[in-house]
């Protein structure tokens, strides 16, 4: 979002938590309103938050802020039994990732063609240089280093899957047509610049000529 980038990532996959015992109850049967910043249960009771954000660990050494979301009418409601085993009641967590993350859902479900898409040009890579070239993890530390070393890799890459699109021969030729392009570039500027520079002298130029 920062930097304008639109996302179309795949859903992660829920953790199910053994403390919901039935699926009626998982998390996405809880209605989010944005505007009252509250959730709706399946039972319509409105859970609420006090505002505060707590540290939620997950994969050892990551962790995301999370507010609260709960309802004193746990104590009384019928099913508690089936929405939670918590003592304490039916609590939602919701993350202060969760707007970006739901309208990437939103984009996902609505372009599947364009994620189809994406999975073409930005998997295949990947998938090949991780599982195929067994590149599973990088060797260098630091982000310069690291940034060399992928460079390095997907220089590879894209002579190897050039190479296999086009042919050896067909690669070779289209080489030889940029190099041939960017020699007369090169050339050309050579050029301007040596008039331009021949030209700020026009005492000396005019008796050149």
């Amino acid at each position: 979002m920062d930097n304008d980038i639109i996302t179309f990532v795949a859903f992660q996959e829920v953790n199910r938590s053994k403390i919901v015992p039935t699926p009626t109850y998982y998390g996405e049967r809880f209605t989010y309103n944005e505007k009252k910043d509250q959730y709706t249960c399946p039972e319509g009771h409105i859970m609420t938050t006090t505002g505060t954000w707590y540290t939620k660990k997950y994969r050892k050494t990551s962790s995301t802020q999370v507010k609260h979301y709960k309802t004193n009418a746990c104590k009384t409601c019928p099913v508690r039994s089936e929405c939670t085993t918590n003592p304490n009641g039916r609590i939602i967590d919701r993350s202060e990732n969760a707007e970006a993350v739901e309208a990437n859902n939103r984009r996902l479900l609505a372009q599947k063609e364009l994620y189809q898409q994406r999975q073409q040009l930005c998997e295949h890579p990947f998938g090949t240089i991780k599982r195929q070239w067994g590149y599973d993890h990088i060797l260098l530390k630091g982000l310069k280093k690291n940034n060399g070393e992928f460079g390095i890799i997907f220089l590879v890459y894209n002579f190897v899957r050039a190479t296999g699109i086009l042919g050896f021969s067909g690669l070779k030729t289209r080489l030889e047509r940029c190099f041939l392009s960017f020699s007369e570039i090169r050339r050309a500027i050579e050029r301007i610049t040596t008039l331009e520079i021949f030209s700020s002298y026009k005492p000396l130029w005019s008796v050149i000529r």
